[in-house]
């Protein structure tokens, strides 16, 4: 702690109230700022892609978030040179064919004159935790030639509740 000695004839600059509540308001809205800033910095939007032949043998891998974060998967579209049924996936084992049953998210008929289907979810119906994939693959006998694509927010584990508000 630093000592003073007042003397006649010395002077001492002083900090005003008002130059003092300046001050602190500019501190209170950095911190406030900081606050926010660091809130929204791990929400992330995310694109899904993946390409490759899917069959009952073989997967798409469309990969999975990052250690600490989840995924709320929005939107996937498949696109394939054959029509027939693709089924979407959420699987810790992104090598075997076909996944889990238990990842099973759904199943989606690719018609025969688009070649194109589009699963759509809410913001909390398809979540993809940190060690899970999301994978594409078909129980016939081949989609041919696919392209996978889609849309998600990738959340850090902590906020996952603000999905299901």
């Amino acid at each position: 702690m630093a000592k003073f000695r007042i003397e006649p004839g010395r002077e001492f600059d002083v900090v005003s109230t008002s130059e003092m509540t300046a001050a602190l308001d500019a501190h209170k809205r950095d911190m406030l700022h900081a606050l926010v800033r660091e809130q929204l910095r791990g929400i992330k939007y995310m694109r899904i892609a993946g390409r490759g032949p899917a069959s009952q043998t073989q997967i798409i891998d469309c990969g999975g978030p990052r250690a600490g974060y989840l995924w709320s998967v929005r939107r996937v579209s498949i696109s394939s040179t054959f029509n027939g049924t693709a089924d979407l996936y959420r699987s810790t084992d992104a090598i075997t064919a076909p996944p889990a049953l238990r990842g099973f998210v759904e199943e989606i008929t690719i018609p025969a004159s688009t070649f194109l289907a589009d699963w759509k979810f809410s913001s909390n119906s398809c979540i993809v935790l940190p060690d899970e994939h999301l994978v594409v693959t078909s129980n016939q006998s081949n989609l041919g030639a696919c392209i996978v694509n889609g849309d998600a927010v990738e959340v850090p584990e902590e906020m996952a509740g603000k999905l299901f508000t």
